[in-house]
């Protein structure tokens, strides 16, 4: 999480990412700016910069030991049979211009 300023005005000194690991007993914490980077190395997406700057994606072979041609973000979509609402699936800016749809799934 990214709290900024607003949030240290009213409430005090934002918490580590240690004291947030604790609190929710989460194995890993990242600031949303890290999110795109993270999501992408996990699902084996290279995510380069193009001409002007900005990122494009590129699916490539991961330097881990790990088969990721098989690996997919499974994100929550559909009925919550006791509100009635529908869940939609999250997301975040870069999300549909670094991870390629055939690893995203619902």
């Amino acid at each position: 999480p990214e709290y900024g300023l607003t949030y240290e005005i009213f409430c005090g000194r934002q918490p580590c990412k240690d004291v947030i690991k604790l609190k929710y007993s989460v194995e890993n914490v990242l600031g949303l700016s890290e999110l795109p980077a993270f999501v992408a190395k996990e699902l084996g997406v290279t995510v380069k910069k193009d001409s002007s700057g900005g990122e494009t994606n590129c699916d490539g072979d991961s330097n881990d030991s790990i088969d990721t041609n098989d690996v997919k973000l499974y994100l929550l979509k559909g009925l919550n049979t006791d509100s009635g609402n529908m869940a939609t699936p999250a997301s975040y800016p870069e999300m549909s211009s670094t991870i390629p749809a055939s690893k995203i799934d619902t």
